[in-house]
């Protein structure tokens, strides 16, 4: 997808931590205990959405609202890392030329990795 032509300055930056207060107040962890049949519930429809999660290098010409975007990108920040640092950067593009350029550098990347 892409961003809409608004967003073009949009810069998601770095992830952040999930504060940058000095003091930052505490969000304590309230575990709900569910039952087997919840579980199994839950875990069959995760399964059922991995199993259809594909990984596409073709972009639709679609606008996508900056705050989707923002809040995708605050969505892979709360993934776990080492120290809870996340090293990643994330970058919102909307020129489709630019997308086309990755696309194939990462094919090409890729088939070198798949071949070694």
């Amino acid at each position: 997808a892409s961003a809409t032509d608004d967003d073009d300055n949009f810069d998601a930056g770095q992830c952040q931590p999930a504060s940058t207060d000095p003091n930052p107040s505490h969000v304590p962890y309230r575990h709900q205990r569910l039952s087997t049949y919840q579980i199994r519930r839950r875990s069959q429809k995760l399964l059922r959405t991995c199993q259809q999660r594909r990984t596409l290098r073709f972009f639709s010409s679609d606008p996508v609202p900056k705050d989707v975007i923002h809040n995708l990108i605050l969505t892979a920040c709360t993934a776990p890392s080492g120290a809870h640092k996340q090293p990643w950067t994330f970058v919102a593009i909307s020129q489709r030329d630019v997308k086309e350029k990755i696309r194939v550098m990462v094919e090409r990347e890729e088939t070198i990795n798949y071949q070694s």
